[in-house]
């Protein structure tokens, strides 16, 4: 597939400001934290395997629920961790207009 060219400068700069509000509007939407993600899926797969562990055999249930708690503690962590920094591109990109 070859790579369309830019004839005139208008475009190019309509390109590049289209770019820019895509990247913006990718950030507000990790800024603002929407959706389910798959890691909230795996945490509650992990957090069921722990509940029927304890109905099984209580004394295995350690295991299980140590991996949920490091589970969605990591993913707590990370998902902060990231927000942060769309929070800090996003007054990057509003201080560079």
């Amino acid at each position: 597939m070859a790579i369309p060219v830019i004839d005139s400068p208008q475009a190019l700069d309509d390109a590049i400001a289209a770019g820019r509000q895509a990247r913006r509007n990718a950030l507000a939407r990790t800024a603002q934290g929407h959706g389910v993600r798959i890691a909230d899926v795996l945490g509650m797969l992990i957090i069921l395997v722990a509940l029927a562990q304890i109905f099984i055999d209580p004394t295995r249930a350690i295991f299980p629920g140590a991996i949920a708690c490091l589970a969605f503690g990591s993913t707590y962590i990370s998902r902060k961790t990231r927000r942060q920094n769309a929070i800090e591109a996003l007054r990057d990109c509003e201080s560079s207009k």
